[in-house]
């Protein structure tokens, strides 16, 4: 079987490019209409995901993140300081904390998620929805390690 740069006539070095120039696109796009709410790109991916999870232990964060756990706990004292989240003991295990989100990042997961996604969207504009479907499940396959 053919690799797929023969198939689809481009190099590695240049796959690699396309990548990295679409992530800066949409981390910039994304960092711009997170400062409305004194966000980063790693403090929104930890509060999006801790929403929808409910509580998360330290180390689910730092897999998350993809980063070693030091740094997904300055994330999580970041978002702590801001006061939209709290670590608390762990409802099974005495020895282990998780981080919950307060009232008030609750209230900006809230509201920021679909004024960033009607805002992404015009960024995206030109992209039919199965071809961003497509990205997104070739993202999913890549990501799983």
């Amino acid at each position: 079987m053919k690799h797929y740069t023969e198939r689809i006539s481009i190099t590695t070095y240049q796959t690699a490019t396309l990548q990295s120039k679409a992530h800066r696109a949409i981390t910039t796009r994304l960092s711009v209409l997170l400062k409305k709410y004194d966000l980063t790109v790693p403090q929104w991916t930890v509060l999006g995901a801790v929403f929808d999870a409910e509580n998360m232990r330290p180390y689910q964060v730092a897999d998350l993140l993809g980063v070693r756990p030091p740094v997904a706990t300055a994330v999580i004292n970041e978002l702590e300081q801001k006061k939209l989240m709290v670590r608390k003991p762990h409802p099974k295990d005495n020895r282990a904390t998780v981080v919950v989100l307060t009232r008030k990042g609750k209230g900006i997961v809230g509201k920021a998620e679909p004024q960033i996604a009607k805002a992404m969207s015009s960024f995206l504009e030109g992209i039919t929805m199965s071809e961003f479907t497509d990205y997104l499940r070739v993202l999913a396959k890549l990501a799983q390690e």
